[in-house]
């Protein structure tokens, strides 16, 4: 899923004429990229990664990204985070029933936040924001337990959605010069 992400919002990032973007491709064969020692993504509630890319935190890695901006030509870097979350909605009966725990019924739908921070080449931020969307259907759930993989589609397009509004949000303030 993470890769799908990715090409998501490279393409709709890549539509904004306010600068130019290095290719994932031409980023993650660099030198300077594949010096910086990346935390671990393992484990079931561990932040992940699309295929290539490392977590790290850039104010850790400040002098390698230096030599990633100088390798590369870049005059800034841009850190996106993207979550996939379960929200529920729907009824919990409790006292009705002879059963020790409660009954819960309704619908799941997949929340997607996603945040981009931009900073110059001083690690200066230069732009950050971040755009909440839902999906519209949802899957029916029984004591909290939904098939998320059948939002899969949604999950894709509400991304794309947030994603574009990023971009909007983008434009506007580079073309205004407003936070």
């Amino acid at each position: 899923m993470a890769s799908n992400f990715e090409q998501i919002i490279y393409k709709e990032l890549k539509s904004t004429k306010h600068f130019k973007m290095v290719s994932p491709k031409k980023v993650k064969k660099s030198r300077s990229y594949r010096q910086i020692k990346g935390e671990s993504t393992d484990g079931l509630l561990t932040m992940k990664t699309a295929k290539g890319y490392k977590k790290f935190d850039p104010n850790n890695e400040a002098e390698t990204l230096n030599k990633l901006n100088k390798e590369l030509g870049l005059t800034g870097n841009m850190y996106i985070t993207l979550s996939v979350n379960k929200e529920n909605s729907g009824i919990t009966l409790s006292g009705f029933l002879p059963i020790p725990v409660p009954v819960s019924v309704g619908k799941s739908h997949a929340k997607i936040l996603i945040s981009v921070v931009t900073m110059d080449d001083k690690g200066e931020v230069i732009w950050q924001d971040m755009v909440e969307k839902t999906t519209e259907d949802g899957v029916g759930h029984l004591m909290g337990v939904s098939n998320f993989n059948k939002l899969y589609p949604q999950i894709m397009d509400v991304a794309q959605t947030a994603t574009h509004e990023l971009v909007i949000n983008l434009n506007e303030k580079l073309s205004t010069g407003k936070s």
